[in-house]
């Protein structure tokens, strides 16, 4: 059973200029790489893919999520926290404006639903030192203008 604690933001690492909706593709790689099934059907390790536009539920947030090998406590991330991914290179360009909304959102509605406060809203590479992940362009201070304008942009949205 997942006990949220953190959201949990990654990156696909491909562009969504090259490939605008990566479902499919995130999917078959996870199957692939041995994911578990989530109970609704999806090999995606994350919580929420959200790619092309359209935000796809892959795990129920009470689900142990398969995105992170890390550990906190002594205890899995994946035990413990949320993951959303997006689909977009971060190494190259920013999330599509249509996907950034809906990143928004999502964080803003898991914060709510489980009182998860700004500074456990994290890129993986905040527990993952070996990656740029979700990339470099998005800095600490990218992410701090993102939570910022959460309160500002959506007071008080509920869970989606």
């Amino acid at each position: 059973m997942n006990k949220p604690n953190y959201i949990i933001i990654h990156g696909t690492d491909v562009s969504w200029q090259r490939l605008p909706n990566q479902l499919n593709s995130v999917n078959n790689y996870h199957k692939s790489q041995d994911f578990p099934l989530s109970r609704l059907g999806y090999y995606v390790g994350y919580h929420v893919l959200i790619t092309g536009g359209v935000n796809y539920r892959c795990r129920m947030d009470s689900e142990i999520g398969a995105h992170t090998n890390q550990q906190e406590n002594g205890l899995s991330l994946n035990q413990q926290s949320l993951g959303v991914c997006v689909g977009f290179d971060g190494d190259i360009e920013y999330p599509h404006p249509n996907d950034l909304v809906l990143l928004k959102r999502q964080i803003k509605s898991w914060q709510n639903m489980y009182g998860i406060p700004d500074e456990r809203v994290v890129y993986h590479r905040h527990f993952n030192t070996t990656k740029t992940c979700p990339g470099s362009l998005l800095g600490d201070e990218w992410l701090k203008n993102l939570l910022e304008s959460l309160n500002s942009e959506l007071p008080g949205i509920m869970e989606l």
